[in-house]
């Protein structure tokens, strides 16, 4: 199975057909990227929900919740594990090509059988710090599906935040939740755009690899989306050149240059034949 063909296939049916959560969203592609990562693509693989659950956002519930709607959507295959013994099984569903699910009648004769039961739904009462927005499509409701073909879901800048904006900084950390806001204000005042933003960071990586600057001098992504970091300036046409040591610079000696005359008074021819006679009546004496 083709990582970017099957990449290209999700983002296909999320524009055209179907309508998840960021949650849901989030949990698909940390499964794609870890078969791929792992060389699954087409075999099963054992993930633990708390794994999951650090690497998405996602309480352990909502991993639940979330990964009850992607086997109703048959992208992904589900084995449940037992408890301290074996972790939950995932195997993906290839999506390019004829996807059975773009096959599929919305009759009830053609309704997809989902290996997994339905969990009882549990609210979401403390959001993750990494999710200031609560995602209220965590959970199941009692409601059937949406049929595919509806309006094409618009994706808004938080949703960009999480999906492209902050995988694309150099340099992850500070304060993610800050970050977020900042960004959607920004966005939604008119201020700057995802395009800008993402063009920006392009710039800020090309002046980085020029520069060979090292990691720990890179601003964390907290802190160059809270202070707007796409105003910012990268001269990516040369490297920039190392600063001048500061402090008083002592003049060189003119006795040291060699084509400098010395400097000092000059004896006439009667002070220095006094001076000889001096010089000779020392020796005499001695």
């Amino acid at each position: 199975m083709d990582y970017f063909k099957q990449r290209r296939a999700f983002r296909k049916l999320l524009t055209e057909e179907l309508e998840l959560s960021l949650g849901q969203v989030c949990l698909y592609r940390e499964l794609l990227d870890y078969a791929n990562d792992e060389g699954k693509m087409e075999h099963q693989f054992r993930l633990r929900n708390s794994i999951i659950a650090s690497r998405t956002g996602l309480t352990e519930e909502g991993v639940k919740a979330a990964r009850n709607r992607l086997v109703q959507e048959h992208l992904i295959e589900y084995t449940p594990g037992s408890k301290s013994k074996k972790s939950p099984g995932y195997k993906l569903v290839q999506l390019y090509g004829e996807h059975p699910k773009q096959l599929a009648s919305s009759t009830p004769d053609n309704t997809l059988a989902v290996p997994q039961a339905t969990p009882i739904p549990v609210p979401q009462t403390t959001p993750h710090k990494y999710l200031p927005v609560l995602d209220y499509d965590l959970t199941i409701k009692n409601t059937p599906l949406t049929p595919h073909g509806g309006n094409e879901r618009v994706i808004g800048p938080a949703e960009e935040f999480v999906s492209e904006l902050w995988p694309a900084y150099p340099r992850k950390g500070g304060n993610f939740a800050q970050a977020q806001q900042t960004y959607v204000q920004a966005v939604t005042s008119g201020e700057t755009t995802k395009a800008a933003v993402l063009a920006k960071i392009a710039e800020y990586k090309a002046y980085i690899a020029l520069n060979h600057v090292q990691t720990g001098f890179i601003k964390t992504a907290g802190n160059w989306f809270e202070g707007h970091g796409w105003m910012s300036e990268y001269d990516t046409s040369k490297p920039a050149k190392l600063q001048e040591p500061s402090g008083r610079q002592e003049a060189t000696p003119g006795w040291l240059n060699a084509d400098q005359p010395a400097t000092g008074d000059e004896l006439s021819p009667d002070e220095e034949a006094e001076l000889a006679e001096r010089m000779a009546k020392l020796k005499g004496d001695a």
